[in-house]
């Protein structure tokens, strides 16, 4: 019976995977089809979690941003679109970054 539980423990243990909590904001950008090739070139070397993407008459893109990168990535996003990118960040939570670190 020990060895059973042990088992069944382990290949629990082995399915959860490891995540790396990090302390982190949503943010929200608008912006014209023009520039989301630039914007999704530039986010994966800013860590960052795409929640959502929306494609309407503008692009809508929802991400998780970890707190110590949110402020380059502002001004990162300000300088690429000179100022054309709408961002509203949100409150502060913890999210998941495994694999974006």
């Amino acid at each position: 019976l020990v060895r059973a539980y042990s088992h069944s423990a382990a290949l629990t243990c082995d399915a959860a995977g490891v995540r790396h909590m990090c302390e982190a904001v949503m943010l929200t950008l608008e912006m014209d089809y023009g520039l989301y090739g630039k914007v999704a070139a530039m986010l994966p070397g800013y860590g960052t979690v795409e929640l959502s993407c929306d494609f309407g008459t503008e692009v809508i893109q929802k991400l998780m941003v970890r707190c110590e990168v949110l402020p380059a990535l502002q001004k990162a996003l300000t300088e690429l679109s000179a100022g054309r990118i709408r961002m509203q960040t949100g409150n502060t939570e913890f999210a998941d970054f495994a694999g974006t670190l």
